[in-house]
């Protein structure tokens, strides 16, 4: 599911939001989408290995995994769309820097 909805989710935003972001600021959020998704892919083959949850926010609640996704994507571009646009670099980067970090961390965890 989650991979049919990234390319819908950055022409909506791409085309309907942002109309004022420069091109960094959106190949930037175009990155933080993917990683979302490469996050939540990574975490559901850990799952299906026997691995655990250890997100302390979900708590266990696996099925929480996606829309919390969604609204944090949503919750970040909400805050990028009110700075300027270095500060809106800066979160983006920071951003993906965090949900690149927690994709890479779950395939690490899939190839021990």
């Amino acid at each position: 599911m989650i991979k049919k909805s990234v390319p819908i989710i950055l022409i909506i935003v791409n085309v309907f939001g942002c109309a004022h972001w420069d091109r960094t600021d959106k190949v930037l959020f175009g990155a933080l989408v993917a990683g979302a998704a490469a996050d939540v892919i990574t975490t559901d083959r850990v799952l299906d290995d026997g691995g655990e949850e250890k997100n302390p926010i979900l708590k266990g609640n696996t099925e929480l995994i996606l829309p919390l996704n969604i609204l944090g994507i949503g919750v970040i571009y909400l805050i990028a769309d009110c700075l300027s646009p270095k500060s809106r670099k800066w979160l983006l980067g920071i951003a993906n820097g965090v949900k690149w970090g927690c994709a890479a961390h779950n395939y690490n965890e899939m190839n021990k």
